[in-house]
């Protein structure tokens, strides 16, 4: 009897043990919610290109992109994860590619707070490993920095794959095709081009919305121009775009300019260039086999 015991607790053993690891998945089954929109914002989830509002819940894989006088957008989860945008920034939240990741940031300028180590940050100049502190990151054309606001952090610039690890106050560095490097400060000048709302400590909002989602009011959808930062960022993060968007096809338009630019991204190819039918799948070879298939044997 023991012995049975024991082997019906090992499974839930292993369970408990298993559940150490779980915080940062179950956070993907978590809608982000839009708590906080000073501004203009748009917002694109599956193939639908929708109006920032407060309120609004997003689940993993979704674009936020914010306009150019936007003053803040903020996007809170469950756990305590915070995302805030300033403008001009686009973010993908917690990609498929990189579920430990929060966000995936393009392009812009990005605040994240966590309250637990539950979530890292992805983009194109680092990898920043699951932290606990406030983090300021800025991505542009021609560099990048991370700035450790608190907390102690630990990225790979991804340029030349170089491990760095930050205190409060410290900054990581990328300009141009160099290698991230770590500064004891950020850059002179940096700090005060900041969006000034992120200077401050807001409240969590999150405790306000937890009634109905409001409904959403449809943008047109995306010209190609408009998407095509998405469309030729990195492989890991462009993969899963013609899944999503692949009804877009239908506007000759977006059709033409993916097919124009096939090189950049050629995974659409199998949506825009699709293989001609092998011989055996075509409608009349297959009446054909079916037709040879269900003869009555002839006797001889």
């Amino acid at each position: 009897m023991r012995s049975g015991v024991v082997r019906t607790l090992m499974p839930v053993a292993l369970m408990a043990a298993c559940a150490a690891w779980l915080p940062p998945l179950a956070r993907a089954a978590e809608p982000a919610v839009l708590t906080v929109l000073q501004g203009e914002a748009t917002l694109l989830v599956g193939a639908r290109a929708l109006v920032a509002v407060a309120g609004a819940r997003l689940p993993a894989g979704s674009i936020v992109e914010t306009s150019e006088q936007t003053g803040l957008l903020r996007l809170e989860w469950a756990d305590g994860s915070r995302l805030d945008l300033g403008a001009s920034t686009r973010v993908m939240l917690q990609p498929a590619a990189s579920p430990r990741s929060l966000a995936y940031v393009l392009r812009g300028v990005v605040k994240q707070t966590q309250s637990t180590p539950t979530a890292g940050q992805l983009s194109p100049a680092f990898e920043l490993k699951p932290f606990q502190g406030v983090v300021v990151t800025q991505i542009g054309p021609d560099g990048a920095v991370l700035f450790a606001e608190s907390g102690t952090e630990a990225l790979i610039g991804r340029r030349g794959n170089v491990a760095l690890a930050l205190k409060a106050g410290q900054a990581a560095v990328v300009e141009g095709d160099a290698p991230a490097r770590a500064q004891p400060r950020p850059p002179a000048g940096w700090l005060a081009a900041i969006p000034r709302a992120f200077r401050d400590t807001l409240p969590s909002r999150l405790a306000q919305f937890q009634g109905p989602p409001p409904a959403l009011k449809a943008r047109p959808s995306p010209s190609y121009a408009a998407v095509m930062p998405w469309l030729v960022a990195e492989p890991l993060v462009r993969r899963e775009l013609p899944r999503r968007w692949a009804e877009w096809l239908a506007e000759p338009a977006f059709k033409d300019a993916v097919l124009a630019r096939l090189t950049q991204h050629p995974e659409w190819e199998p949506l825009v260039r699709p293989p001609p039918p092998r011989a055996a799948d075509r409608p009349g070879a297959r009446r054909a086999a079916e037709t040879s298939a269900s003869a009555p044997e002839t006797p001889r």
